[in-house]
């Protein structure tokens, strides 16, 4: 296909100058550049060299009179196949966003050898965790500047709608948008004696978590599913199951293999990053740039309510009060941290951003306690989802003099590589809430490098 973005700004608001903070951190350093194959740079000559030339055609119709005809609707030399994956149903917003990374390292695998173009089409979102009611799913372009993915990253990604309403004119219903389907589960049997790596064909055994199973249809030989709230319109036309435990290159031959054109990775969160915290993995983690419609509303938000300077503060309430209870200290022990942060990092502002709900009584006291706790409030104007207002209270933190997360969420996780990715001082953004008496450990960081932030890994 051709483009299937808007046209691509150099720019994106993660980058603006901050006061305090480096602005020497760029998007796509120029060192990127080593890591583009001589077949990829090849391909996106003769992309150019073909668009060239149908621009000339519209311009002039007799200046291709004596060359062969051009298709301008495809232009790329090579055959085109498209990756679509999925995780599991109900997984939290900041997991599903981390697997990203790793469906960009096969795509990268994938189309490095030259021989084929593969574009990685987008899921979309499921209700995140935190939110009750019906399940809907959102488009990347609601979260995340794609175009923006795109250019950073020099591969093609589409939205799951785009996905189906170009294969619908293709094919015109006669066969089902996805080819083969890939259904993967973790196996450790393959692995006894020790840690080894494997992608072993299985039967298939979907579980019984709502919306991860998948089903034949008797009429047609299909299989059906929920796709996204597709399930009317997307069929794959073959499954196979395997068993895996690894990163995400084990399953690239069997990708590779498949018969089809569109190939789709059921539970593609089984299988890890080839090399966590490494440069690519910081590369493909840097272009996921927030929608500016949310970044630029958390900005103005908190230039009212907080001003420059300020405290930011995450605490999960919610599960975690039973499921990781020593990492909920007391509330008092709470309004203590925050207390003594404010008076040494000279602050009188409190930003908290939590999942605690209506009924917590033990977080009133937090929010009674005279602290001047701010949250964020959604102008009447404005329509927002839960999933965008979560990140909206992430730009927040990010952008905070002064970072405490809550240890083992990956809500702060995320936080805390934006705010390295930065360049921030590591002093003032790995922090958690910690009771009183007893240990407190530091939550684990991961140094950047591939990428100047400005500040020594």
């Amino acid at each position: 296909p051709g483009s299937t973005g808007q046209p691509r700004k150099c720019t994106n608001s993660r980058h603006k100058k901050i006061k305090k903070r480096s602005s020497s951190h760029q998007q796509l350093p120029l060192s990127a550049l080593s890591t583009v194959s001589p077949e990829r740079m090849r391909w996106h000559l003769s992309v150019l060299l073909a668009t060239a030339a149908c621009l000339l055609a519209l311009v002039h119709p007799l200046a291709l009179a004596s060359a062969p005809p051009q298709e301008c609707g495809n232009e790329s030399p090579l055959p085109i196949r498209y990756l679509l994956y999925s995780v599991n149903l109900g997984e939290g917003f900041n997991l599903v966003r981390d697997v990203f990374i790793r469906a960009v390292q096969l795509l990268k695998l994938l189309n490095s050898k030259g021989t084929e173009h593969w574009v990685l089409v987008l899921p979309k979102w499921s209700n995140p965790h935190w939110r009750a009611g019906n399940r809907r799913f959102y488009p990347w372009s609601d979260f995340f500047n794609v175009a923006g993915m795109r250019q950073a990253l020099g591969e093609e990604f589409m939205e799951l709608e785009d996905f189906i309403a170009q294969q619908r004119d293709v094919t015109g219903g006669a066969r089902p948008l996805v080819d083969d389907l890939i259904h993967l589960h973790l196996d450790f049997g393959a692995s006894e004696g020790g840690y080894k790596s494997h992608v072993t064909p299985a039967e298939c055994d979907f579980g019984s978590y709502p919306g991860g199973q998948y089903w034949q249809d008797e009429s047609d030989g299909t299989w059906r599913g929920t796709f996204w709230g597709h399930g009317d319109a997307m069929s794959a036309a073959r499954l196979s199951c395997y068993g895996v435990l690894g990163d995400v290159s084990n399953i690239e031959d069997t990708v590779r293999r498949a018969a089809g054109t569109a190939v789709m990775i059921a539970r593609i969160e089984h299988l890890l990053h080839i090399r966590f915290a490494g440069p690519q993995y910081w590369r493909i983690r840097n272009s996921m740039v927030f929608a500016p419609v949310l970044t630029e509303a958390a900005e103005r938000f908190a230039q009212r309510a907080l001003g420059d300077r300020y405290l930011a503060v995450h605490m999960r309430r919610a599960d975690f009060l039973y499921a990781h209870p020593k990492d909920i200290p007391p509330i008092v022990d709470t309004v203590t941290q925050i207390s003594r942060v404010l008076e040494t990092r000279n602050l009188t502002k409190v930003f908290l951003a939590t999942d605690a709900r209506a009924d917590d009584d033990e977080f009133q006291q937090l929010m009674d306690s005279g602290l001047g706790i701010v949250r964020y409030e959604m102008p009447s104007d404005s329509e927002f989802s839960e999933g965008q207002m979560a990140i909206i209270d992430q730009w927040i933190c990010i952008n905070s003099d002064y970072f405490i997360g809550t240890r083992e969420s990956t809500f702060s996780m995320r936080i805390n590589e934006e705010r390295e990715l930065r360049g921030v001082d590591p002093d003032l953004t790995f922090n958690v809430l910690c009771p009183a008496e007893g240990e407190c450990e530091p939550p684990q960081r991961w140094p950047v490098t591939g990428i100047d932030t400005g500040t020594e890994a």
